[in-house]
């Protein structure tokens, strides 16, 4: 400051990249393994990434002259995680090689991986002076996050035999995104002549889920339980995203001469899972004492919080003007293959269950829940007269795409006093809550003015293909009072609520109040 005036200036900001790529394997390739009792195979990984990072501004300025302040602050973090994760016997069949077990035979790959990013933005801006003030005040927080793992666990190309117990192959991933995104602003200015005050402040976040997870015999493999024993291939997949974004923008400005003040406040979320879950036997034979079950199974599920908010306020002797709008929007889909099946596995190969049910299983139970809120308020006020206008809406889009098929195609599969059972099952839900506010008020000693205005909008689409069938010749055989049975259910729903409100308040000599509010909700 001074006695001509001031001015000052801030920045602020924080950045973080983090990254996991990891190999893990537990496998038998090309040999021989001949154990009295039983064998298992585990590979595991566990990943974890925790991004902070927080900026900040603060900026003031003040003279007799007048003053000027302006600040800026940012935070951002990318964090990716692409891990391989696998159990498997290959090449391990013939005279000299292959699997035997006199106990249970256990192929387990298993990945849980978990991102926490959490960010944050504050910036500050002040300014005074006798001759007037400006002020100008900027916050965005961002964060982006990305998982893409491989777990498999497979029988290729081997010969796998156990002994009155079971074979079992099971493959899961975890996966867990929560990014926390904040951004928030405060600029004030005045003095005698007057003042002019701007805030803007936003958040958002990019979250990505894109995992591979099967259960697969294949390749012209052989496997076997003997005496009594099943044959489970599980493939699993339970993904999560929490995105939370949050914006807030606050103005105000005034002064002898008048006043006039902006903020802005916009927050979104976008996010996407897009897996695929299979369970196979493919091109091999399977001979089980027991039963034989294959279940692909996802657990997809997206949460999203998005909330922008804005607040500006002017006034003077002269006048007040005062625009504030806000906005929140929210993307998210899922796109996930759940897929179980027998193929290419007909002639001298196939699957036969000589004590127990044969299953094939897909089932998808994805659920998004979407909420979202944009508020606005504006407040101009003068002797000459008063201003507001303010802006407040939410969009969200969400969409379930899914594939969930259980099928057997050109392939045999028997069933010895016992069924067969060939099953998809869909269970997507979406349900989703947005809310647009807006309030001005324009109150002046000659003109009054006041425009408000509201909006939310809501599409939800779910477009999912649910099939279960038997196709290119493929032969399903029971004996002695087996059934066959093939059934196919899709029970996906959607809730959605929108709501918008607008308030407009205007005084004076002459006055004048315009409010529109607008909801639509849209499904599919």
């Amino acid at each position: 400051g001074g006695a001509g005036g001031g001015a000052a200036g801030s920045l602020g900001a924080a950045a973080s990249t983090n990254s996991i790529e990891n190999e893990v394997k537990a496998y038998v390739d090309a040999s021989k393994v001949t154990a009295a009792g039983g064998l298992a195979l585990s590979a595991t990984e566990d990943g974890y990434i925790t991004a902070i990072s927080i900026g900040a501004a603060v900026a003031g300025a003040g003279g007799a002259g007048g003053g000027f302040g302006g600040s800026g602050a940012g935070s951002g973090s990318g964090n990716t995680v692409d891990n391989t994760v696998s159990a498997y016997i290959a090449a391990s069949s013939g005279t000299d090689k292959g699997i035997t077990a006199g106990g249970a035979i256990t192929l387990s790959a298993t990945d849980s991986t978990e991102i926490l990013a959490i960010g944050g933005a504050l910036a500050l801006a002040g300014a005074g002076g006798a001759g007037g003030g400006g002020a100008v005040a900027i916050g965005v927080s961002a964060a982006t996050n990305e998982i893409t793992n491989t777990v498999s666990a497979y029988v290729d190309n081997s010969s796998v035999t156990a002994t009155a117990h079971n074979v079992e192959l099971s493959a899961t991933e975890t996966s867990t995104i929560g990014t926390y995104t904040i951004g928030g602003t405060l600029a004030g200015a005045g003095g005698a002549g007057g003042g002019v005050a701007g805030a803007a402040a936003g958040a958002g976040s990019g979250n990505t889920i894109a995992n591979t997870v099967r259960a697969d015999i294949r390749n012209s493999s052989v496997v076997t339980t003997t005496g009594s024993g099943d044959v489970k291939l599980t493939a699993q997949d339970d993904s999560e995203i929490t995105a939370v974004a949050g914006a807030l923008a606050l103005a105000g400005a005034g002064g002898a001469g008048g006043g006039g003040a902006g903020s802005l406040g916009a927050s979104a979320a976008v996010n996407s899972i897009t897996n695929h879950v299979v369970a196979s036997v493919d091109s091999s034979t399977v001979t089980s004492a027991g039963a034989v079950e294959l279940s692909a199974k996802e657990l997809a599920t997206i949460d999203s919080l998005a909330i922008g908010g804005a607040i500006a306020a002017a006034g003077g002797a002269g006048g007040g003007g005062a625009v504030g709008a806000a906005g929140a929007y929210s993307e998210n889909k899922i796109t996930n293959q759940v897929w179980a099946y027998v193929a290419n596995s007909d002639g001298t190969k196939g699957v036969t269950a000589t004590g127990g049910a044969v299953k094939i299983t897909a089932q998808d139970s994805s659920h998004i829940s979407s909420d979202g809120g944009g508020a606005a308020a504006a407040v101009g006020a003068g002797g000459g007269g008063g201003v507001g206008v303010s802006v407040g809406f939410s969009v969200a889009y969400n969409t379930v795409t899914n594939s969930v098929l259980a099928y057997a195609d050109k392939s045999r599969i028997g069933a010895t006093s016992n069924n067969i059972e060939l099953k998809a099952v869909e269970e997507a839900f979406i349900e989703t809550l947005n809310i647009g506010a807006a309030l001005a008020v324009g109150i002046g000693g000659g003109v009054g003015g006041a425009g408000a205005g509201s909006g939310g909008d809501s599409t939800n689409t779910v477009h999912n293909t649910v099939e279960a069938f038997a196709r290119n010749g493929a032969t399903l055989t029971t004996s002695n009072s087996g059934a066959v049975t093939l059934r196919a259910s899709d029970a996906a729903t959607t809730n959605a609520k929108t709501v918008a409100t607008s308030i407009s308040i205007a005084a004076g000599t002459a006055a004048g109040a315009v409010s529109v509010a607008a909801a639509l909700a849209k499904n599919e």
